[in-house]
């Protein structure tokens, strides 16, 4: 649904397998302390899971998206 909502709104993203890329379930777990998919990364924050309202605040304090 993450990858839904991101297309609807025209936004780029780069998707990671978890389980193809070396060394990314690490970095997932060095960044949240937990392994939670999906993860999105909007700047320097983290949204686990699926919270549109996070993601849409977010992308509004970054720059992403007209609030």
């Amino acid at each position: 649904m993450v990858k839904e909502y991101l297309s609807h709104h025209h936004l780029p993203f780069k998707e990671v397998n978890v389980f193809r890329d070396p060394g990314s379930i690490d970095e997932m777990l060095h960044y949240t302390g937990s392994f939670t998919a999906p993860l999105l990364r909007i700047g320097r924050e983290f949204v686990q899971g699926y919270h549109p309202a996070a993601i849409e605040r977010l992308l509004a304090q970054t720059g992403w998206l007209d609030s």
